[in-house]
């Protein structure tokens, strides 16, 4: 109806400006005078998640999908939420559908793969991320999450090759250069190593596993002084780390 509209637009319109309470009584309002209205339920839903009220968001997502079967995103924003709680086959479940309805879209593919790197399926993760990065190579993310999948099957050439990609698309991302550091690291490139915890360290210099590592490999090279003073910093920010500092097996 006209009314329902207005109600549903002017919800939509306060979502957009953060008055996520208003928002959801204009929607609710919807619903209750047109109850087949699939769209409200599902901004309700998505505003609901927003919330970190997923039980709800759940609800309106299921409601809307009884109401129109047809609609990825519907299938998508239930899986996404089926992730957060944990419940990973329905999770995957949902997801399968939204690839069955646009087998085209790179995000369905990401959120499946990070679905199946939960569940512990590494290689149906690959797959996913891989097929997600042929539909859009620019996303920084799916590179990134395909290169700790590889790090957890040790295959840390591929690590720092899809972080090398994931620095290029997004050079201010500390945890990447972290990452890469750790892979070369772990191959023995101590001086990679070194260069990659740096960048790490200028990007965010407040994180203590980076000066910690940091310390760890200059210890290797014989740059004592360098160690024991990355090591300190690492304590400065996370005191926690004093037990650390005075266990050698650790450090």
């Amino acid at each position: 109806s006209q009314y329902a509209d207005a109600y549903k637009f002017r919800g939509l319109a306060y979502h957009k400006n953060g008055k996520n309470k208003k928002a959801i009584k204009d929607l609710t309002q919807t619903i209750t005078l047109q109850s087949n209205d699939d769209n409200a339920y599902y901004n309700r839903g998505t505003i609901y998640s927003e919330q970190g009220n997923l039980e709800a968001a759940i609800k309106d997502y299921t409601q809307a999908i009884a109401l129109n079967s047809n609609n990825s995103d519907y299938y998508y924003n239930r899986g996404r939420a089926y992730r957060i709680r944990g419940q990973l086959k329905k999770a995957i479940r949902d997801l399968n559908q939204a690839i069955t309805l646009q087998p085209n879209h790179d995000q369905f593919y990401y959120a499946r793969g990070n679905a199946y790197d939960d569940l512990g399926n590494l290689e149906a993760a690959i797959q996913d991320y891989t097929q997600a990065i042929i539909l859009n190579p620019n996303d920084p993310n799916i590179y990134y999450n395909r290169a700790l999948v590889h790090k957890k099957q040790g295959n840390l050439e591929k690590v720092i090759g899809d972080l090398n990609q994931t620095v290029i698309l997004e050079p201010n991302d500390d945890e990447a250069y972290y990452h890469i550091g750790d892979a070369h690291d772990n191959l023995g490139n101590l001086k990679a190593a070194i260069q990659n915890y740096t960048q790490a360290i200028t990007l965010n210099p407040n994180d203590p596993d980076y000066y910690h590592n940091r310390g760890l490999v200059y210890k290797k090279q014989g740059y004592l002084e360098k160690g024991y003073r990355d090591l300190k910093q690492a304590i400065y920010l996370d005191p926690n780390r004093f037990k650390l500092f005075h266990n050698p097996d650790s450090m």
